[in-house]
């Protein structure tokens, strides 16, 4: 039994650290206000989810903001169809620290 907790132990450490790598090259310059930008939308997963929120301390969420281009309308500049892009439509997402 003791054999089997160490194994799943370490199996989480193990990704964990795969993640670590994954998304380092992620990670936002310190003066943004994102933590991580330009994630490809096939890596918003569940598990990659958690792993976000695993990161950030305990007491704050993150939020997670999808990042376009929506498909241009009458009257939307290209800030608005980025800003406001929802998911269907993402290329990438960015992952923020809610306040």
């Amino acid at each position: 039994m003791l054999a089997l907790v160490m194994l799943l132990i370490v199996m989480d450490l193990v990704m964990v650290e795969e993640n670590e790598m994954k998304f380092l090259a992620y990670s936002s310059p310190t003066n943004e206000a994102s933590l991580f930008k330009g994630i490809p939308i096939s890596e918003y997963t569940e598990e990659n989810r958690a792993y976000f929120r695993r990161l950030v301390r305990e007491g704050l969420e993150v939020r997670f903001l999808f990042r376009g281009p929506r498909p241009a309308k009458t009257g939307r500049t290209s800030y608005t169809r980025q800003s406001y892009c929802i998911k269907e439509d993402a290329t990438t997402f960015a992952v923020y620290v809610r306040r």
